[in-house]
C-alpha cells in the first residue's frame, strides 16, 4: 500500500495508467486485471526499458480467459509472445502490432475472433505467427506477408506477397476456405521446410517453380481440386525428392511418399 501512495512509484504509475488509459477497465476482482497490473508495474519499474524482455513472455497452457489487454503494446522490446492453448476470446488488440521486434507471436488454440489486421505488416522480424484453431474470418489482406500458421475460416486466394517471406521456415494454411492457385512467388521463400495447404478449395496445377525450394521436405496439398501432375522438377531436385509429399489421387505423382 505504501508503494501505491508514493508519488511516482511504479505501482502508482501502473494503477493510474490502468484507470485512465486501459480500455478493458479496472475490475479489481478480475484475475486478469491483476495480471495486467503486474505487467505494467514491471514496465514502469524498468523505467520503460525493455532489455528484460529478451526472454520469452510465455503464458501458454494456463487456462486464461478474457481478452488480450491493449497494454501488451507498451512492451516495445518484446521479441517472443506465447499465449497459445488458453481460452482467450475477443479480437487481437491493434496495439500488438506496435511490437516491431517480435520474432514469435503464438495465439494458437484459443477462441479469438475477428479479422487479420493489415497492420500485421509492421512486424518485419516475425519468424513464427501461429493463430491456428481460433475463429478468425474474412480474407487475407494482400499487403500482409507474415501469416505462416493459419487454420481458421479464411477465404480468398493466397496472396503472392507471401513470396517476400525470407526467414519463414514453416507455412500452414490447412482447413480454411482458400480458392485460386498456388502463386509461383512462393518459390522465393527459400528457407521454407514445410508447406501445407490441405482441405481448401485450391485449383490449377502445382507450380514447377517450387523445385527452387531446396530446403522443403514436407509438402501436403490433399483435399483440394488440383489437376495435372506433380512437376518432374520437384521429383528431381538437386538434394533429392521431397521427404513427405501428399496430394489427391486425381493428380499424377511419380515421387509421392504418402498416399
Amino acid at each position: 500500500r505504501a508503494d501505491l501512495e508514493r508519488i511516482g512509484s511504479p505501482q502508482q504509475k501502473a494503477l493510474l495508467w490502468l484507470a485512465n488509459k486501459d480500455e478493458t477497465g479496472t475490475d479489481f476482482e478480475d484475475p486478469l486485471f491483476r495480471q495486467r497490473y503486474a505487467l505494467v508495474v514491471l514496465y514502469y519499474a524498468t523505467s520503460g526499458q525493455t532489455s528484460w524482455l529478451k526472454a520469452y513472455f510465455d503464458v501458454s497452457k494456463n487456462q486464461l480467459t478474457g481478452t488480450i489487454s491493449s497494454t501488451i503494446g507498451n512492451l516495445e522490446g518484446l521479441s517472443h509472445f506465447n499465449a497459445g492453448e488458453n481460452q482467450l476470446t475477443g479480437s487481437v488488440p491493434e496495439s500488438i502490432y506496435n511490437l516491431r521486434r517480435l520474432k514469435m507471436l503464438d495465439l494458437g488454440d484459443n477462441k479469438i475472433t475477428g479479422t487479420i489486421s493489415e497492420n500485421l505488416r509492421n512486424l518485419q522480424f516475425l519468424e513464427l505467427f501461429n493463430i491456428r484453431t481460433n475463429h478468425f474470418n474474412g480474407s487475407m489482406p494482400e499487403g500482409v506477408v507474415l501469416m505462416p500458421d493459419l487454420n481458421n475460416k479464411l477465404v480468398g486466394s493466397i496472396p503472392s506477397s507471401f513470396g517476400k517471406l525470407t526467414v519463414l521456415r514453416r507455412f500452414f494454411l490447412d482447413d480454411n476456405e482458400l480458392t485460386g492457385t498456388i502463386p509461383t512467388e512462393l518459390s522465393d521463400m527459400l528457407k521454407l521446410t514445410i508447406f501445407t495447404a490441405e482441405n481448401n478449395n485450391l485449383i490449377g496445377s502445382i507450380p514447377s517453380e517450387l523445385a527452387r525450394l531446396e530446403m522443403l521436405d514436407t509438402l501436403l496439398l490433399s483435399g483440394n481440386n488440383f489437376e495435372g501432375s506433380i512437376p518432374d522438377e520437384l521429383c528431381a531436385r538437386g538434394r533429392g525428392p521431397i521427404d513427405m509429399l501428399r496430394i489427391d489421387s486425381t493428380v499424377k505423382c511419380g515421387c509421392c511418399s504418402m498416399p
